[in-house]
């Protein structure tokens, strides 16, 4: 409770970044049971997981310069053997006022809500792009895109993950 109202006070940063980042995901924790709790006696039916998980939603919200590249330079960037060198290509902006929170509690909705709050804080007037990166996850691009209505970008190395 703390921890909102201070986020809630805060007063907008000033950063040089012409594009607001929002990006929302789920991650699974699994949860301990506390010791000398009663463990179940019978024996677990297929599929059954002996750690059962639950999901936190996990949100962050930034600014940063943008970072026009081909199609051709990101994907060498994604195969590349060496690291370039500065000579090659100019290192990427880095983030900006880099906000980022988890909640076990709060469902996807609320916390994507929290997300849309933070965006109008930092940028009222609509001055600056804004994007919302996701891994592809049908229901969370749905709520992003209903309640933050933003330009929607699949993080390709999500994706990259389970496709090799």
């Amino acid at each position: 409770q703390d921890f909102d109202a201070f986020y809630r006070q805060r007063s907008p940063e000033t950063a040089a970044g012409a594009v607001l980042v929002a990006a929302v995901d789920g991650k699974g924790i699994p949860m301990v049971k506390p010791d000398g709790a009663p463990q179940p006696s019978v024996r677990r039916t297929k599929g059954q997981k002996a750690n059962r998980k639950r999901m936190a939603t996990v949100a962050t919200v930034f600014t940063r310069a943008p970072w026009v590249r081909t199609p051709q330079q990101v994907v060498e960037s994604l195969f590349r053997t060496r690291q370039p060198s500065t000579a090659d290509s100019p290192a990427p902006p880095r983030a900006e006022n880099k906000r980022v929170w988890a909640s076990l509690l709060k469902g996807k909705t609320a916390v994507i809500q929290e997300v849309a709050q933070e965006i109008e804080r930092r940028d009222p007037g609509v001055a600056k792009t804004r994007v919302a990166l996701s891994d592809g996850e049908q229901a969370l691009q749905i709520l992003v895109e209903r309640i933050l209505g933003v330009t929607s970008i699949l993080d390709l190395l999500h994706v990259l993950e389970k496709l090799w």
